[in-house]
């Protein structure tokens, strides 16, 4: 029976770190990457999306994070409208109310 292997923990680079890494396949044109990956040893998907998030100009959690914030659901919707209703016939009776009072003065 084979040995299990133990699953690899991510390894967290810096900013700095990044933008070496960056910039050296940048330096070393048309297999960059490669090189990048054994000179770093930084994988080549890592790679890929530094690269895509230097060109988006954005950080990958404020993508997701934009994402599902716009995202209301229909119970939500309803619950808005409601609501509004509501806060509408408020309005409507504070208006009855102020004119009793005035009348009453």
């Amino acid at each position: 029976m084979p040995a299990r292997m133990k699953p690899k923990k991510g390894i967290r680079y810096t900013a700095d770190q990044k933008r070496m890494v960056l910039a050296y396949v940048k330096n070393h044109g048309q297999g960059g990457i490669r090189e990048a990956v054994q000179e770093f040893g930084v994988s080549a998907p890592s790679i890929y999306l530094w690269m895509g998030m230097e060109k988006s100009g954005n950080k990958r959690k404020k993508k997701i994070k934009a994402k599902t914030e716009s995202k209301l659901d229909g119970l939500r919707v309803r619950q808005i409208q409601t609501a509004l209703v509501a806060l509408h016939r408020l309005g409507k009776h504070l208006g009855n109310l102020q004119a009793i009072f005035k009348s009453l003065l």
